[in-house]
């Protein structure tokens, strides 16, 4: 059994997401973890072999290209293969951050993600903080974390029966990977589905029922309240995490849409509009206002 471990340095005090560990296992028969109720997440993608994973009872059973996401505060055992061991890469990670991420997501109930569409993000992204230690925790991790439970949530939302047509889902994944980037242009979705502009944005309004860049920015909506309640990022780093022009902009957009500024949707005064709410609950779209 052989193991290549960062060992980050230590976050600033209070910051809301901790890269506690990260790696790449060789695993042998003998490779067995246990947890019971730590903070911890875990984020794990399987580049060859075989194991188990039982999380609260739940059995699963990762294989090559598979990616598996253990949330916090669960019973958790997860064992290889003794004939056909994991090569994995992993990152574990705490936080309000990662728990909001995960409850933003719906990742606590499904954890098992088949061919997993994006294992550079472990590869490279285990590269960029042996290269850049010092970064770990304020740029790099949120960014693969956002870019690791969305790709994820997104394969799940397809495995799931919607009604929608491969062109919208196409669409729609291209779009939640630019949650923390500026929107893409019309013309990028529709060489993605190769249709014309108009045509794209004609499909998915048909089918989610707004524009692709209104769609966009009421998922950027969803993940700025999350971080509102749940980090002490500033409204300068929530701006630079979902790829807003600045910290103005950024809020002068979350009044429009939500009804208040962000500063005292944070302190919790006033309520919501429920008008709002019920577009922030990951099943509807709000439309622009």
């Amino acid at each position: 059994m052989q193991e290549e471990i960062f060992i980050p340095p230590p976050p600033p005090v209070d910051w809301p997401l901790r890269l506690e560990l990260a790696g790449i296992s060789y695993c042998d028969g003998s490779y067995r973890i246990s947890r019971r109720n730590t903070p911890t997440c875990v984020l794990e993608y399987v580049v060859s072999g075989r194991g188990v994973v039982e999380i609260d009872g739940e059995i699963t059973r990762p294989e090559t290209g598979d990616l598996y996401l253990i949330p916090s505060y669960t019973e958790n055992h997860y064992h290889s293969d003794a004939t056909n061991p994991w090569i994995k890469y992993w990152f574990n990670v705490s936080g309000p951050m990662a728990d909001a991420l995960f409850d933003l997501y719906r990742l606590r109930r499904r954890t098992l993600v088949h061919h997993f569409r994006r294992p550079e993000l472990f590869r490279e992204g285990l590269r960029e903080l042996y290269r850049h230690p010092n970064e770990a925790h304020l740029r790099i991790m949120p960014r693969l974390l956002m870019e690791i439970t969305a790709t994820a949530a997104g394969q799940l939302a397809e495995q799931t029966p919607s009604g929608h047509t491969p062109a919208g889902l196409i669409m729609r994944e291209l779009l939640e990977k630019h949650l923390h980037s500026p929107a893409p242009s019309a013309a990028e979705l529709g060489r993605a589905i190769r249709r014309s502009p108009t045509q794209a944005i004609r499909i998915f309004r048909k089918e989610f029922g707004s524009t692709p860049r209104q769609y966009l920015l009421n998922r950027k909506m969803e993940v700025a309240m999350q971080l509102l309640r749940h980090s002490s990022h500033g409204l300068k780093e929530i701006a630079d995490i979902l790829g807003f022009a600045g910290e103005y902009h950024f809020a002068a957009l979350f009044k429009r849409k939500k009804g208040i500024p962000p500063g005292r949707f944070r302190t919790g005064s006033p309520s919501i509009p429920l008008a709002d709410q019920a577009s922030c609950d990951g099943t509807a779209l709000g439309k622009n206002t």
